[in-house]
């Protein structure tokens, strides 16, 4: 096996943990490749070999997950890109093809920009929703454990209320 051919899926793993990713193994990257997310090559003897960028594509897919994003959801993201892709390949090409390189270069630089700033901004705003969702739960969980904090405050003062009955009636009783 040489090198430039990929790496192992142990090889993978070893990666994605030095990377920061403690809890990948070989079952999350194999559910990850079911799920169609990765698409590792697969030699004669069915190893399977992760190149570089499906090993960054990888740490994108276990990042978004920490963050709570669904496989559908990544699956979501990765289309969008992938699409991307293909029409800035399909520009750069009919500008080539066109020959003019100041305009191949202006175009690209162009499609780039939007691209990019296209897919931050819808990767952005679903972090964003994802973040206001959780902020809404919390605080609906704040607003409910503050509903019970006072309801046990009312009974313990409730409760205090009798026992200073009771401890009265004692010392009127024995004085």
């Amino acid at each position: 096996m040489k090198k430039s051919d990929g790496k192992t899926i142990l090889e993978a793993v070893k990666i994605l943990k030095k990377a920061g990713f403690e809890s990948v193994g070989r079952q999350t990257i194999r559910q990850y490749e079911d799920a169609g997310l990765v698409d590792p090559v697969r030699k004669r003897n069915q190893y399977r070999l992760y190149s570089d960028s499906q090993i960054e594509r990888l740490e994108l897919i276990l990042s978004l997950r920490g963050l709570n994003f669904s496989i559908e959801e990544i699956r979501t993201l990765f289309t969008q890109w992938d699409k991307t892709n293909r029409r800035s390949m399909r520009v750069f090409k009919e500008i080539r093809d066109n020959g003019s390189v100041t305009s191949l270069l202006e175009t690209k630089a162009r499609t780039i920009q939007k691209e990019y700033a296209d897919q931050a901004q819808f990767i952005l705003a679903h972090i964003i929703k994802k973040m206001q969702d959780k902020r809404t739960a919390l605080l609906y969980q704040i607003e409910k454990h503050q509903h019970k904090i006072e309801q046990i405050s009312r009974t313990c003062s409730m409760i205090d209320q009798v026992l200073s009955a009771e401890s009265g009636r004692t010392v009127n009783t024995t004085s």
